[in-house]
């Protein structure tokens, strides 16, 4: 079989007579069978983050990540390559937003992680990995 991943996006902006739209589709063939998906609850800011596991995923593939979180405050923030709480902050390249969904190309040998942004609020998120 072929073509069983399906990638979507689209932004679009209106404001003030000005706009902007951009979208794309990309359709991959999965070679293996390996895909993921798990909820986690994170750890505090100021904590050691998240490791996530991704199951089978070696080799690279994709990571789409769901803030589940209704509060305002809940901020999923996104890292790799270390678990520490120090190197995680350095580390940290993205975040989520409550109600908010992130897609990243993961990179083979690395090992990401998640936390609050809080010290006072867990985030819980739906995490999904495919391998193509």
């Amino acid at each position: 079989m072929a073509n069983e991943i399906s990638l979507s996006v689209s932004f679009t902006a209106n404001k003030d007579g000005a706009s902007e739209a951009v979208s794309g589709t990309k359709s991959l063939t999965m070679t293996g069978d390996d895909m993921y998906s798990t909820t986690v609850t994170t750890a505090l800011s100021g904590a050691a983050p998240t490791a996530l596991t991704l199951g089978g995923i070696t080799l690279g593939g994709f990571l789409l990540l769901k803030n589940l979180s209704t509060d305002a405050t809940a901020i999923l923030e996104i890292g790799d390559g270390d678990a520490t709480q120090g190197g995680f902050a350095a580390s940290r390249f993205s975040h989520v937003g409550p109600g908010e969904i992130g897609v990243i190309k993961t990179i083979v040998g690395r090992s990401y992680y998640v936390r609050s942004a809080s010290a006072s609020l867990t985030v819980f998120a739906q995490i999904t990995a495919i391998e193509p």
